[in-house]
């Protein structure tokens, strides 16, 4: 989880047009989103099997928030950011990476990798909620796509997260806070491109940091040399491809490929997760799953393909 991924209520619909146009590299960066985002589950779940999962988390975004602003500032691209930047900053590194990726992380201790990218793939859900509650009118189409959703979150509790509804709270939380960090990252004053998501990252990483030592969590004894591999890995591609790569493969999206193409990976990811989740992590999970992934999966695709009503 994947900063700010979208502004979801101001995504057009699809239309075949929109897809005539694909060149080559959208559909790289096409390729490299649906495949990254939909593997970073996978991903933390072999990190926070070893490592604690808030402080874990935090490194993640602190590395990656850091080296993308000297690559940034040391290229030239963009000065310093400003006081201002940092303090407007400050909602979306807490609601998208401490509260948005760091819930994940926690919870991903205890459930499978497929189960939080289903439950995860319900952010566009809130996101529709939250904007309904600040005036906007919400249309036939996308209170069809909120009852799909919901529905399937509904089959996924009482189906493979039946014993652990505490776990399935905590990653919906996950998903209204990221729509929430989303919104409100679109009203501040937030430093320009890329820049914006190096300030949140490391705002976010630091907090994820400090919430990490107040649970009592703490580094492993042994030298990072000693741990699995695998875990180790896994932190590195969490900081190289899910941050950095992904992060930039979507900012060329936003800006060279219609809305409905660049935010398509929103009803890809959930099902790419899955997939990647029973075949290369090996998870077990019952049918519940994939039916609840089909069902958020279809919710999804309502909902970003109504019209965007007028604001009351």
């Amino acid at each position: 989880m994947a900063t700010s991924k979208t502004e979801l209520a101001e995504v057009l619909p699809p239309t075949s047009t929109a897809w005539r146009g694909i060149t080559a590299p959208i559909a790289v960066c096409l390729g490299l989103l649906y495949f990254i985002w939909g593997s970073t589950y996978l991903a933390i779940r072999y990190v926070v099997e070893v490592l604690p999962a808030m402080m874990a988390s935090g490194a993640r975004f602190l590395a990656a928030g850091t080296l993308l602003l000297l690559l940034l500032v040391v290229g030239g691209r963009h000065a310093l950011p400003t006081r201002r930047h940092w303090v407007a900053s400050i909602p979306g590194g807490l609601l998208l990476f401490m509260m948005g990726n760091g819930l994940v992380a926690l919870a991903e201790k205890h459930v499978s990798s497929s189960a939080a990218v289903v439950l995860i793939a319900t952010m566009p859900l809130f996101a529709a909620l939250i904007a309904a509650a600040m005036g906007e009118r919400t249309s036939r189409r996308q209170w069809i796509g909120l009852g799909f959703g919901f529905l399937g979150i509904l089959v996924m509790g009482v189906g493979d997260m039946g014993g652990s509804p505490q776990w399935l709270l905590l990653l919906l939380l996950a998903a209204a806070c990221w729509a929430l960090g989303t919104n409100l990252a679109r009203k501040l004053p937030l430093p320009p491109g890329m820049l914006a998501a190096a300030t949140q990252m490391i705002v976010g990483g630091l907090a994820q940091i400090l919430a990490g030592l107040v649970l009592g969590e703490r580094m492993p004894e042994a030298p990072l040399s000693e741990l699995p591999q695998q875990a180790l890995l896994a932190l590195v591609y969490l900081v190289i491809f899910g941050s950095l790569v992904a992060f930039s493969a979507y900012t060329y999206l936003i800006r060279n490929a219609p809305p409905s193409v660049a935010t398509s990976y929103a009803y890809v990811n959930p099902l790419v997760g899955v997939a990647i989740g029973i075949v290369i992590g090996h998870e077990r999970v019952g049918v519940s799953t994939p039916i609840a992934a089909l069902l958020v999966v279809l919710g999804v695709v309502f909902i970003m393909t109504g019209k965007k009503a007028s604001v009351t």
